[in-house]
């Protein structure tokens, strides 16, 4: 089930790195930033989506952690 996330809930710092490191499937390029984001969940996985700021085309990102 997709449940929104509120990206008030998500730490400034976060929010700017996400926005900024994802991959396009139109232009095919990585890190070209999203507009419009929203942030959702499922089943334990968050996602971004939005707007690629080099084309406008829909980009979504999964978020994942690493260490």
């Amino acid at each position: 089930m997709k449940t929104p996330i509120d990206i008030e809930t998500i730490p400034k710092s976060d929010v700017e790195f996400f926005l900024q490191n994802n991959w396009c499937d139109s232009c095919k390029k990585a890190d070209t930033g999203i507009a419009n984001p929203q942030f959702y969940d499922i089943d334990g996985i968050m996602y971004v989506r939005g707007n690629c700021l080099i084309c406008a085309s829909e980009c979504i990102s999964t978020i994942t952690e690493t260490r």
